[in-house]
């Protein structure tokens, strides 16, 4: 979370609790909607967008491993 905003870690964080909640179905559907937005996020805002997808992968490749 380097290079991030005090906001953009919080949100970070935030969003890491929440992904931490779902199943890998949740976090598949989530994570394309994720990346479509990516493309659409203003410049100043990728980084934390870009941030939250990797979280999510991780998470995602988390439950994946475990299965």
């Amino acid at each position: 979370m380097e290079g991030l905003s005090d906001e953009e870690q919080q949100q970070v964080r935030q969003m890491r609790t929440m992904i931490s909640q779902m199943d890998a179905q949740q976090l598949t559907q989530f994570l394309g909607q994720a990346e479509q937005m990516m493309g659409q996020a203003p410049p100043d805002a990728r980084d934390a967008a870009q941030a939250m997808i990797a979280v999510t992968q991780q998470r995602l490749e988390e439950l994946e491993g475990g299965q």
